[in-house]
């Protein structure tokens, strides 16, 4: 008989929740949100990218996307730039402000990281980043 509390979707979600609501508690001690901190790192990585690009590496839907650009050019963060090469396209940059956050910031994420796979040995690490991108791999197959 089927149990969900031995479905490994179940499990997956609920473990993923409570690793999520943990780092956004580690963030929000430092003033910044979990997605605001991804969007920074994103945002960060690729020097400039547009709203769209930045929902699909954050897998947001383009409206969420456009509230929380908002917050983060309101705060300070980011900037609106048209593209020069498509006056319809709107590229994001970081701030002097938003690169600052971002390089004071960015550690949080190896240091949460590095917390919650404490007392782990790396061959059991390896194992559950294999498994877990085998299952990744099932489900886009689905």
């Amino acid at each position: 008989m089927f149990k969900l509390e031995n479905c490994v979707s179940y499990i997956a979600t609920n473990a993923s929740k409570d690793l999520t609501e943990g780092f956004e508690r580690k963030l929000s001690t430092h003033g910044i949100s979990r997605v605001q901190w991804t969007a920074l790192y994103y945002i960060g990585r690729q020097g400039e990218i547009s709203q769209k690009e930045l929902a699909d590496l954050m897998r947001i839907k383009e409206s969420s996307t456009t509230r929380l650009v908002d917050r983060m050019e309101k705060e300070g963060y980011i900037k609106r730039q048209t593209d020069e090469n498509n006056r319809r396209k709107v590229n994001l940059l970081l701030t002097p402000q938003g690169r600052e956050l971002r390089e004071n910031s960015l550690h949080y994420g190896q240091e949460y990281s590095d917390f919650i796979s404490q007392n782990i040995p790396p061959e059991d690490m390896e194992t559950f980043m294999r498994v877990l991108d085998i299952m990744k791999q099932n489900s886009n197959r689905c």
